[in-house]
């Protein structure tokens, strides 16, 4: 088991919205439908880059629409095209008032590749713009995964929030065929993010503690009810040096 936790938070499912303006010829609106059509055959059987191509063509006919930048977005950072993502959500904010989904996914093209100070500034103005706590756990896992004690002090502004909080993430676990997704709601992710940051820092029964938690709010946490079955085993992993 590794001792770096990574969670992925992935996108909504991507959904495509195009109307014919009144300055697109007859002509212009056939190609536009047609190109609708092998968008959604390729959307259909998971085949992204001809959907990107047809997607495309789309905005060279109607470069009017913020739906077909706004989903272009989401394709490129689906197929693992960060930088192109990055670009077409500053294209977007040149022409139109950045929406809460455009930022959120400038935020995580910013998290996959690593550029954690730029995907935590996003996480600030998202959570400024929806007052949403989801953007403050990100805040924490983003200050704690660059070694930043504060990040504990977000985490727990999420802890402490006493009415229901309706946001989940979907957190990966595991590595390579043996890796799973699950979707855990943002609460509970705040302890098991806690948790396992004292964990690294060798704090166990604070670890356990958090983890007890997490399950408390979330009993389908298969991830840490596993990890609290066998703890003494999870103790042992972490006091053993990193195999090389």
């Amino acid at each position: 088991m590794k001792k770096q936790i990574i969670y992925l938070m992935t996108l909504a499912t991507i959904t495509l919205a195009t109307s014919c303006k009144d300055g697109i010829s007859s002509d212009s609106s056939t190609q536009m439908e047609l190109h609708k059509k092998v968008y959604k055959a390729s959307t259909d059987i998971g085949d992204l880059p001809t959907a990107i191509n047809s997607l495309r063509y789309m905005i060279a006919i109607d470069s009017t629409n913020p739906n077909l930048l706004d989903t272009l977005a989401n394709l490129y950072i689906s197929v693992g095209q960060m930088q192109q993502a990055i670009k077409i959500c500053d294209q977007y904010a040149v022409k139109y008032p950045l929406t809460e989904k455009v930022m959120e996914t400038k935020e995580l093209s910013f998290e996959k590749l690593d550029m954690l100070d730029s995907a935590y500034a996003m996480a600030d103005k998202l959570f400024l713009k929806t007052e949403k706590l989801k953007y403050v756990y990100r805040q924490g896992y983003y200050k704690i995964q660059m070694g930043d004690k504060k990040g504990f002090d977000y985490l727990q502004k999420v802890i402490d929030f006493k009415q229901p909080i309706k946001d989940s993430t979907e957190m990966r676990f595991g590595s390579g065929r043996n890796s799973y997704i699950q979707m855990v709601p943002i609460k509970a992710a705040a302890y098991f993010i806690k948790g396992s940051t004292l964990g690294l820092m060798h704090k166990y029964t604070e670890t356990k503690e958090n983890y007890k938690l997490a399950l408390k709010e979330f009993p389908e946490f298969y991830y840490v009810e596993q990890i609290l079955q066998h703890f003494e085993q999870y103790v042992s992993d972490m006091e053993s040096p990193p195999k090389r």
